[in-house]
Parts: C-alpha cells; sequence; structure tokens
C-alpha cells in the first residue's frame, strides 16, 4: 500500500480553539501544521513552540504557506 502525504493545515486565530486545533494536529500522523494566523502579535511567542511560520495577516499566510490544504478559521 502507498503511503499517503500527510494533510497540510493552517490556523486563522491562536486564541485557546486555535491552540486545541493546533495540538490536535500535531498529534495526528496524517496531519502536519504549516502555518499560524492571528491579529495579535503577542501571540506569536506561543505559535513559536509549534515550529511553523506565524503571520499577522490572511493573506500574507495564504501568499507565503500555498501548500495549506485546510485553514482551520478559529476566530
Amino acid at each position: 500500500m502507498a503511503e499517503t502525504a500527510p494533510i497540510r493545515y493552517a490556523i486563522l486565530g491562536f486564541g485557546f480553539i486555535g491552540r486545541r486545533h493546533a495540538e490536535i494536529i500535531k498529534g495526528h500522523p496524517d496531519c502536519e501544521l504549516v502555518g499560524i494566523c492571528d491579529i495579535k502579535s503577542e501571540k506569536k511567542e506561543a505559535a513559536e513552540s509549534y515550529g511553523v511560520p506565524f503571520f499577522n495577516d490572511p493573506e500574507a499566510l495564504l501568499e507565503a504557506v500555498p501548500e495549506a490544504e485546510v485553514i482551520c478559521i478559529c476566530t
């Protein structure tokens, strides 16, 4: 059986629900977190622990991480 590539996710909104989504994505072997976006710059530090780029603007996220297949809207 051929292996499939993981589904690539980005998160828009990194409050409680966004962090919960990040934990689920990072914990699933068939998923990959590729970017996080929140308008509040102070969320960047928490996002950095996931090892993915952080953005303050959704358009910048979409331009910089076109490989994202699913955007979790957690605002």
